[in-house]
């Protein structure tokens, strides 16, 4: 997954070794429809004991209002 222009225009340059501009290739994949998000953050310190205790919390949910 690439997250911005540039490492596309690097991976099309690695692979096929076609050159083209960040500007040119933002062009191209908006006239081709391509579409993307910016990207979210991801935590990447987390509490193992906190997140089974939210999963254990929800599963327990799931059961009482499946009943």
């Amino acid at each position: 997954t690439y997250f911005h222009t540039y490492q596309i225009c690097q991976y099309i340059k690695d692979t096929w070794a076609i050159c083209d501009s960040v500007s040119g290739l933002n062009k191209w994949l908006h006239q081709h429809h391509f579409s993307y998000k910016q990207p979210k953050g991801v935590p990447h310190k987390c509490d193992l004991e906190k997140q089974a205790i939210f999963v254990a919390q929800y599963e327990a949910l799931k059961r009482e209002l499946a009943e």
